[in-house]
Order: C-alpha cells, then structure tokens, then sequence
C-alpha cells in the first residue's frame, strides 16, 4: 500500500446527492473532509457561504488546484477522464466508474449546475487547512456544518490506545468548534443494514462513550442503502 496520508481520492466513494439536500447547507459556513473535494464542491453549488477543507495530506493544496483547473476549462463530460490523468498518488481501487461518479455528485449531473459550479469557484474559493482532525491544531473558529465523511471508519488506525478516553476527548473538541444548532456528520455507513451497521466500530464507540442522541438518515446508494449519523448540537 502507498503512503496512506500521500494519497488522494480524485473522487468521491461516497453517494453525496443522497444525503447534501438533508444538511441543508445554504448560506453556512462548512468544515469539511474528503480529499477528493468533491464534498466542497457539491457544497458551494448548494450555496454553502464558506467551505473548508481540512486533511492531513500535505500535497492537498496542490490536487485541488489542478482538479480545480481542470474543472474551469474543460466540459463536464470531459471532466472525469483529465482529472484522472493527473499524475497523483491515487487509492486506485477506489475509482468508481464515470456513471458511478456522476450519479454520487451533483455538480456534475447536468451542464447547468457543472457552469454554475464554474460561476460560483470564479467568485468564491475553497479553503484547504493542512491539519489532524483528531488534533485541530490549525482550526480557529466555528462552523455551521462539519462533515467527517467516512474517516472515522478508520478510527482503530488513528486512536490505537485508550480509544473510548481519546474519542470522547475528540467529541468535546469538535463540538466546541460547532455554532449552536450546528450539524456534525460523523460517520458514513456504507450498505446499511442491521449486520452491518452494528459492526462498525465508530458508531458503536460514539454510543458507548457519549451521552448524545445521534440522528440516522438513511437513503440510496449505488445498489444499496447508505446512511449517515449526524449530532446537533443545541
């Protein structure tokens, strides 16, 4: 396997138009993962009022400004072939198929939201925080809406002792980066269902350690059903 943090995802495993219209991202300001800045992107053309993307990977800067190039001067159908001729170190098995991709992504489901796409990055830019989500180092002020993705499906590779001590000091952190009524998405299930969903560690240690009530929004995938766990915080 490469280096895990030099790797990029040029796009998203994640089926983001079933779940973006439920955190009702207009007019916030959003803190968001996913290197392959698909999640970003999806936000600004739902009219996210800022986005910031925060990863580990420090050659992110550089993946976006050249899948952001990419994405002004070239066609919509176009899109997914150069971005995937850029020379990055990418988790190959984790490509999904062009129609896969465009049906995981609305801004690239149709011509008039990838140019509205286009119009909004002319005049508004992604901001990129090279930082530890487990840490927050370079993180200074609050957001509406934080979106973890699916990293914490990798939690046991970060927290590898004290972890139930660990996360519940990671959930006090996050939350005290939240604006009141703020979301916090915290784990992505892929194929929902009971076997599966009982087996993920990150959600069983978010109810063994915290003393919160976490709200579950299901909603198709690929050929499954999906579902996201997500705090409010009141």
């Amino acid at each position: 396997m490469a280096n895990f943090f030099n790797e990029v995802y040029p796009f998203t495993t994640e089926m983001i138009s079933g779940y973006v219209d439920f955190l009702n991202v207009k007019d916030k300001d959003i803190l968001t993962v996913g290197s392959s800045f698909d999640q970003a992107f999806n936000f600004l053309l739902y009219g996210a009022k800022s986005v910031t993307v925060v990863d580990i990977n420090e050659r992110l800067k550089e993946f976006y400004q050249a899948k952001k190039e990419i994405l002004l001067s070239s066609l919509r159908m176009d899109f997914y072939d150069k971005v995937l001729a850029l020379n990055f170190p990418y988790d190959l098995d984790e490509v999904h198929i062009k129609k896969d991709v465009i049906k995981m992504n609305p801004y690239m489901q149709s011509d008039e939201n990838f140019l509205n796409l286009k119009s909004i990055l002319k005049e508004k830019d992604i901001s990129i925080i090279n930082d530890d989500i487990f840490k927050f180092d370079n993180i200074d002020k609050s957001y509406d809406r934080i979106i973890f993705s699916n990293v914490l499906q990798s939690i046991k590779s970060f927290i590898l002792e004290n972890p139930e001590e660990e996360f519940i000091k990671c959930f006090d952190m996050w939350k005290n980066h939240l604006k009141n009524e703020g979301l916090l998405q915290l784990i992505y299930i892929y194929s929902y269902n009971k076997t599966s969903f009982s087996s993920e560690y990150a959600f069983k240690l978010a109810l063994t350690c915290l003393e919160e009530i976490f709200n579950i929004y299901k909603f198709e995938s690929k050929n499954s059903l999906d579902a996201i766990i997500v705090y409010e915080k009141k």
